[in-house]
């Protein structure tokens, strides 16, 4: 469908503007959005410094309150002599700082003294973690709920939760006593919320707080007591920065963070402090002018439009006039006036050009009767030039012989009933047959009965004329292997398609048949099929080729009713071994640790390293009793246990923690159980490395 000049230039030229507003609109966007992540990312990494730093220095400020009081009590003895003198100075404390919920002396058997309030006075807390280490040092223990204190504590909406400080006291006969106090958890939400509130980056900042195992302390309604180790470890390789991370609410933050080192309370905690915005507050002002440019643009875009119309109307008016002389000629009218005058040089010529035009047709007029008389000389002519195509139709059928000799294909050509009518020479050299002594001869008494019943179903399909490729092995007459690429083209015959001709239904004379050896790209193709689902450094099943593992070893899991079990193994402390012997060690013992672990499993078993130090056994019809996979687990363990001898000649050992997951659940993906048994080795991990942990289903 044509349109109208008018119309083609001004869509032309306003798609032109709608493009380049888009354009600008994209690359504004981008380049602010970079520039705001970067400078909102590196105030929220401060921040998250800021953070620390008060939260350091109100635990460093809380030890030195307690450590005034330690310092006196050693000096008079004040808490053995006189303990209501003491609990009174110890409830004014509590008054003047009401975070902390609970102070107390203890002696060195570890019995409560005094206390604020006469709380646990007399209780045994000699098993408790901050008496055992505060009689030898100064002691920050980590977020803990109290039950026993909780029971005597006014009740509230939700569960309190404290943090231990313990510090020796020294007694006149050379032993220590306790100095010990429970603050109150909601003092740090506190202290963190007024940081990030006097603060606007914005939108709203969240303060985090995570303990040295990733588990959230303190954070927004319900991220506590999830894990978030993966930014614990960037934070300990990286120091202060900033990250845009997807959260476990499955939401983008722009997160900031810092490391700990030099704040001597929260580094002895282990401690790390994030702040994090959502995303989309963080870019909301580069949607905003990218929503400003879009519009401006297209307002622009639109006037333009109408600029571009009205200069087109005015251009091709004279085009419509002389659009309806040149149909007036086309229909024989001679009653033809031009226009004197067009305004632009373009169009003056066309009227020109159009008269010009009109003069030659009544000359052709006159010329076209004594063109007649030359009629029949053309006729001869061309007579002749017909007699020259034949003879070079011939020379042109011997040109397609050589060529076709020379490829390096078999191409060939039969009829309908299957019998070859011209084979190229390249017959001989792959089969050691001439040529010419196959026209005639049959498909079937060539090729053997069973390569023929192998390519049967092709050549039926090529004989209803459609056109056939294919792939497939092909046993060679010597009874060597080739890997070959047929394709059949079926011949129909001009106006037959779908009429009866030779027999067949189709009007299909016969087919082109060329041949490939693809045996070396097939090579090809393995290798690169190996190389995707195999590790580079170790051999074994990369992340790929294991979850396309796992999809078929559930399935077979299912209709054997066999268990199925995911072994996750992680190096314990694998980092420490590149930092100490370089990474030419840590990759020898990489290697060693996945060929133990297939020489202790079974053959029907398989080994996968996902990234870095960790690897996955997948384990296939194991029997219903745990002592086997305990076993398992066992074997692999001690074999990975192994000291491994360097080529430098040092020796190295390194342990591992292993978590198993096994499943008898037909319906399970592959992710679920790798995620059960990635839970299982942190399981392992908790208690203590070097170990394992099985989770049965």
């Amino acid at each position: 469908m044509s349109i109208r000049v008018k119309t083609g230039l001004t869509l032309t030229f306003g798609a032109i503007a709608l493009v380049l507003t888009l354009a600008l609109s994209l690359l504004l966007g981008y380049s602010a959005g970079k520039r705001v992540v970067q400078e909102r990312g590196v105030a929220m990494a401060d921040l998250a410094k800021q953070v620390a730093r008060r939260l350091n220095n109100g635990l460093e400020s809380h030890l030195n309150d307690l450590s005034v009081v330690a310092s006196v009590s050693t000096s008079t003895g004040l808490f053995l002599q006189r303990a209501g003198a003491t609990r009174l100075w110890l409830n004014e404390l509590q008054k003047v700082y009401p975070s902390y919920v609970w102070i107390g002396f203890v002696d060195t058997s570890g019995q409560v003294v005094v206390s604020t309030r006469q709380l646990l006075e007399g209780a045994d807390v000699s098993d408790r973690p901050w008496f055992q280490a505060g009689q030898r040092e100064v002691y920050f223990g980590d977020v803990h709920a109290a039950v026993l204190l909780e029971a005597l504590l006014p009740p509230r909406n939700e569960p309190r939760r404290f943090l231990d400080i313990a510090l020796p006291v020294k007694l006149p006969t050379g032993q220590n006593a306790v100095l010990a106090a429970y603050l109150d958890w909601g003092w740090a939400k506190a202290l963190a919320e007024s940081v990030v509130s006097a603060v606007s980056i914005h939108g709203p900042v969240e303060a985090v707080i995570v303990d040295s195992r990733g588990q959230v302390l303190l954070g927004p309604p319900g991220l506590e007591d999830t894990v978030v180790d993966d930014l614990v470890e960037l934070a300990s390789e990286s120091g202060s920065n900033y990250v845009l991370h997807r959260w476990p609410d499955n939401e983008a933050y722009l997160t900031g963070y810092t490391d700990t080192g030099g704040l001597s309370a929260l580094d002895s905690l282990g401690w790390q402090v994030i702040v994090r915005q959502n995303n989309d507050f963080a870019m909301k002002s580069v949607d905003e002018l990218q929503s400003r440019v879009l519009l401006i643009g297209l307002t622009l875009a639109l006037l333009f439009m109408l600029l571009i119309g009205w200069v087109a109307g005015w251009i091709t008016k004279p085009l419509e006039v002389l659009t309806d002389i040149a149909e007036r000629l086309r229909r024989g009218d001679r009653r033809i006036s031009f226009p004197e005058r067009v305004y632009y040089q373009e169009g003056q010529h066309l009227v020109s050009s159009l008269e010009s035009l009109f003069k030659e047709l009544l000359e052709h007029d006159a010329e076209l009767e004594a063109a007649n008389q030359h009629l029949e000389a053309r006729v001869n002519e061309r007579t002749a030039n017909l007699q020259q195509a034949l003879d070079a139709l011939e020379a042109s059928d011997f040109r397609l012989r050589t060529i076709t000799d020379n490829l390096p294909v078999l191409i060939a050509y039969a009829d309908a009933e299957e019998r070859y009518q011209f084979n190229n020479a390249t017959f001989s050299d792959w089969f050691g047959v001439d040529a010419d002594e196959l026209k005639g001869r049959t498909i079937k008494s060539f090729i053997g009965p069973e390569n023929y019943e192998n390519s049967k179903s092709y050549i039926q399909r090529v004989l209803a004329g459609e056109r056939v490729t294919y792939e497939r092995q092909h046993t060679q007459p010597d009874g060597s292997e080739r890997y070959i690429g047929v394709t059949y083209v079926p011949n129909i015959a001009d106006g037959a398609a779908g009429q009866k001709t030779a027999g067949n239904a189709a009007g299909v004379l016969g087919f082109y048949i060329l041949v490939q050896d693809i045996s070396l790209a097939k090579q090809v193709e393995k290798s690169l099929q190996f190389q995707a689902t195999h590790d580079g450094l170790t051999g074994a099943l990369n992340r790929r080729g294991m979850e396309e593992l796992l999809d078929t070893a559930l399935a077979r899991s299912s209709r054997n009713r066999r268990a199925l079990a995911a072994a996750f193994i992680d190096l314990d402390r694998f980092k420490q071994i590149n930092d100490t012997y370089g990474h030419n060690a840590g990759d020898q013992l990489l290697k060693t640790v996945v060929e133990r672990l297939q020489h202790v499993i079974r053959k029907t078993d398989s080994v996968a390293r996902l990234a870095g130090d960790e690897f996955v056994v997948v384990l296939e019809g194991l029997s219903e009793t745990d002592d086997d996979y305990e076993g398992l687990a066992r074997k692999m363990s001690d074999a990975i246990g192994a000291p491994v001898e360097l080529e430098n000649g040092d020796s190295i050992s390194v342990t591992a923690s292993i978590g198993m997951a096994i499943t008898y659940d037909a319906e399970l993906s592959p992710e679920e159980l790798i995620k059960r048994a990635d839970l299982a080795m942190y399981e392992a991990k908790r208690t203590g490395r070097n170990g394992f942990h099985i989770e049965c289903q």
